[in-house]
């Protein structure tokens, strides 16, 4: 359960980032790298589907649809996937960011004339939220098994 509950803090740490100066820093990745392989030692690391986020991800990063950051970002949280979860980990990646980019939406057409500080919508948490809950789905019972 230490486990869940560090890895929330660590993405609700990475989403403020993200939302505030649209960067998710190495830091706070390589925080939650150390993180995935100290917590899921009693658990398997999925080092393969790792591989296929991050190589995915450089397709999307060449294609300029998706930031670097993000790519590692998701890359380090499939660390605690199987390959069969990756598939709902992108559905429900792609659920949060329809949600994250209508609040967007919204606050542009409710507050016009606030400041507006990046452009662009903070993916780092969709990713977040996509996959934290496929993790929590997944590795809830792992542990409860331990």
């Amino acid at each position: 359960m230490l486990y869940i509950i560090t890895l929330a803090c660590v993405c609700i740490y990475i989403s403020i980032l993200d939302a505030r100066f649209r960067r998710i820093t190495n830091m706070s990745v390589l925080a939650l790298l150390a993180l995935q392989c100290s917590l899921l030692i009693k658990s398997e690391i999925y080092l393969t589907s790792a591989l296929v986020v991050l190589v995915v991800g450089f397709v999307l990063f060449w294609q300029r649809w998706i930031a670097a950051g993000d790519i590692k970002l998701a890359s380090v949280l499939a660390l605690a996937l199987p390959l069969s979860q990756l598939p709902v980990a992108a559905i429900l990646t792609g659920f949060a960011g329809g949600v994250v980019s209508l609040c967007y939406l919204m606050l542009n057409h409710w507050f016009p004339n606030r400041k507006k500080r990046q452009v662009g919508i903070p993916y780092g948490v969709a990713i977040s939220l996509g996959f934290c809950l496929v993790i929590v789905v997944y590795q809830v019972p792992q542990l409860l098994k331990a």
